[in-house]
């Protein structure tokens, strides 16, 4: 993986691998119907590119098929998706420098009209993410 770009940006995807592969489970409580709120990819990367400025957060699809999705921007160069859809393990990071790669296909940039964005708890929850990562990569240093 070293061969896909600088130094600086495969670090910073071995750090947000070790924080999303490090991260306990976060208790967000409980949503108006008694269920448990989850983490969300959303939340993820809000949070990660909240604590990387580096990072941009994008919102949009994961295929054609419209299913909602969050991953992040490393420049143009890279996609960095910290909690990837229907695969086992992850976080990934895809690289874009390539024109024919079919990767880049996949993620539909839609901007961020997204109910659950607009919800007044979901910064409430981001923060909780926030401080669980943060509190990790201090352990990591």
């Amino acid at each position: 993986m070293e061969s896909l770009g600088a130094s600086e940006e495969v670090a910073l995807f071995r750090l947000i691998e070790h924080l999303m592969h490090e991260m306990p489970e976060v208790d967000l409580g409980v949503d108006r119907q008694g269920h448990k709120i989850l983490v969300s990819c959303h939340m993820i990367c809000r949070a990660l590119a909240q604590l990387f400025p580096q990072l941009e957060c994008q919102y949009g699809y994961f295929t054609r098929k419209g299913i909602e999705h969050s991953w992040l921007t490393l420049g143009r160069d890279f996609i960095i998706d910290a909690y990837p859809f229907a695969m086992l393990g992850g976080p990934i990071m895809v690289d874009c420098r390539y024109f024919t790669t079919p990767w880049q296909s996949l993620y539909l940039p839609a901007g961020d009209r997204f109910s659950c964005l607009s919800d007044p708890d979901f910064q409430k929850h981001v923060e909780r993410v926030i401080k669980t990562m943060r509190s990790l990569s201090q352990e990591a240093a």
